[in-house]
């Protein structure tokens, strides 16, 4: 950690962090396997 850190714990850069990590698109269950069958299936076409 630099000293910059330790005196600004609430930076910008944490900030922006914060705020995409609260609005990162969140995907159920099923779509997370859509996600992965269809790049298994374009791996394999592409074979």
């Amino acid at each position: 950690m630099t000293n910059r850190d330790k005196r600004h714990p609430d930076s910008a850069e944490n900030t922006v962090r914060d705020i995409r990590r609260a609005t990162r698109r969140k995907f159920s269950a099923e779509e997370k396997i859509r996600i992965v069958l269809g790049v298994r299936r374009q791996s394999f076409l592409d074979a």
